[in-house]
């Protein structure tokens, strides 16, 4: 499976607001885009930030999500669960304790 780029996606965005006829920069992107000669619209420059929020703390990205969610990892998860009651009144405690680790 082939996923979007963070370019592919940027282009997709400008593509649905122009076909939409809204202004394409919102979000993390923006363009620099013309109309040609007969009005069609042609994207020129799709421009992301080097930090997609104010603070500065998140550098913009082209993660290749399909690689990372598709890495091999070994995991471990330990459960204990102890439950008891009477007539009037029921308990239930629950502990759960995962470990994960990327190979």
């Amino acid at each position: 499976m082939e996923w979007l780029n963070t370019e592919e996606r940027g282009f997709i965005q400008w593509r649905a607001a122009r076909n939409d006829g809204t202004d394409p920069n919102f979000g993390v992107y923006s363009f620099k885009d013309h109309q040609d000669a007969s009005g069609i619209w042609m994207l020129d420059e799709t421009i992301l930030p080097e930090y997609i929020d104010e603070a500065r703390t998140m550098r913009a990205a082209d993660t290749d999500w399909a690689k990372e969610v598709g890495r091999t990892a070994v995991a471990q998860n330990y459960n204990a669960t102890v439950s008891g009651g009477g007539d009037t009144s029921q308990a239930l405690f629950a502990l759960d304790y995962l470990i994960v680790k990327e190979l």
